[in-house]
């Protein structure tokens, strides 16, 4: 591995690594910043940016499908329109888009969301493989978080430091038998951020209730669809919501941008300051149009005689 330029500076602290990606508003990749456009604090204190690497790295995407019966009726949401009026058709297209920029290294797998979580196809190099399990009937209740958790089971087999999950589903979980706690537990421990397509129009944001009509009141389903989309995002990955297959098309054509190229920072943790933890670093952009939105997770230790972080 070759040492990373600017931190040989102080050789004997550890250097941390974390990912960050950046969308505008219309949720494009911004693929032109310089590390003058990152600032990085950890405890309130600013830390000098040693490492910057922004280059297509081959990426483990682990590609999550919910085939339950809510899917197949365009989405749990009752409060919604039914958007997805062929779930299968959306989920076809943005799956094909992302392996259709499949580059040299990539690999992937397939899991299913349905009665029974399964890992339609382990790692491969091959996007045919996952292409034909793709050939799949919606129907049953849905272990969402289940499923989530066995997917991340699969994704520490992943070769690449680059990592991603891409989940496509309506969020809702109605036959789970683990806990959200124990879904943050295990992506806090893996650090791999979580992406969602969903049905739904692109300017809903949950967290304002835009979806949700005066004096409607959101049933269990959907209150754990908000707080799993709201866990996503502090992965450092985005929820996606879309209306039609031309939207999701463009959307995971972004997307595939986005998951294979982040900036990579890297810097030295004072010794001082103890381990990195969730929370302690923040990370911000300068000189950037204020509505750029800034996606990064938790970091991660980067050994200079190891072939990964970890």
């Amino acid at each position: 591995v070759q040492e990373i330029p600017g931190c040989q500076d102080a050789p004997d602290l550890p250097v941390m690594a974390i990912a960050a990606r950046v969308l505008t508003a219309k949720l494009a990749t911004v693929d032109d910043l310089q590390v003058s456009n990152f600032e990085l604090s950890q405890s309130g204190v600013r830390q000098k940016i040693c490492g910057f690497v922004h280059v297509r790295q081959p990426s483990s995407i682990g590609i999550l499908m919910d085939t339950s019966g809510s899917m197949y009726r365009g989405g749990c949401a009752v409060s919604h329109p039914v958007y997805w009026s062929n779930s299968l058709v959306i989920a076809d297209a943005a799956i094909g888009e992302m392996l259709s920029t499949s580059g040299l290294g990539d690999e992937y797998f397939l899991a299913l969301a349905n009665e029974q979580p399964a890992i339609s196809s382990a790692f491969t190099h091959d996007p045919d493989r996952i292409r034909a399990g793709l050939r799949v009937t919606f129907k049953g209740k849905t272990p969402l978080i289940d499923s989530m958790l066995l997917a991340l089971s699969e994704m520490r087999k992943a070769k690449c430091p680059n990592r991603a999950l891409l989940v496509i589903s309506d969020g809702c979980d109605n036959k789970s038998s683990h806990s959200m706690q124990e879904l943050s537990n295990a992506l806090s421990a893996l650090a791999v951020p979580v992406f969602i397509i969903a049905p739904g129009h692109p300017q809903d944001r949950l967290r304002n209730n835009t979806a949700f009509p005066a004096g409607a009141s959101k049933s269990s389903e959907e209150a754990a669809r908000d707080d799993l989309f709201l866990l996503a995002e502090r992965t450092g990955g985005y929820v996606y919501q879309v209306a039609d297959k031309k939207q999701v098309i463009s959307v995971a054509k972004e997307l595939s941008t986005t998951i294979r190229a982040p900036y990579q920072l890297y810097f030295n943790q004072p010794t001082t300051s103890g381990a990195a933890r969730q929370g302690s670093i923040h990370l911000k952009l300068t000189g950037v149009r204020s509505y750029s939105t800034l996606l990064y997770g938790r970091t991660t230790s980067y050994r200079r005689d190891a072939t990964s972080p970890r």
